[in-house]
């Protein structure tokens, strides 16, 4: 993972200019929390953006894009877990297609 000035300087966490990296850009669990504001860009990772299972995940603004994932959650895979505030999550696949946030409530 690389962090990168976007392209107004705002910080970006890119997972397209390394070797394959085998989790989300962001992953956490039971009690962890994560806030992320705006001006904040996870972008281009192979096995998504965000991957929340359990914790507690906060989105002041900021974009997810240009993530893939397997089967589920290209921008953001929640289990047990509600996803709330602002910014842009679009633009992320799996391999079924276009999937920028998904649920798992099971």
């Amino acid at each position: 993972m690389r962090w990168r000035g976007g392209g107004d300087n705002s910080p970006a966490i890119d997972g397209g200019e390394l070797s394959p990296v085998n989790e989300a850009l962001i992953k956490t669990g039971g009690t962890g929390k994560v806030i992320m504001n705006g001006g904040v860009t996870l972008q281009y990772n192979e096995h998504g953006g965000v991957y929340m299972e359990g914790g507690t995940f906060t989105m002041n603004g900021g974009e997810i894009s240009g993530n893939t994932a397997a089967n589920s959650g290209g921008g953001v895979f929640f289990k047990d877990h509600a996803f709330g505030g602002s910014g842009q999550v679009s633009g992320n696949t799996t391999n079924a297609g276009t999937d920028n946030i998904y649920y798992d409530n099971n």
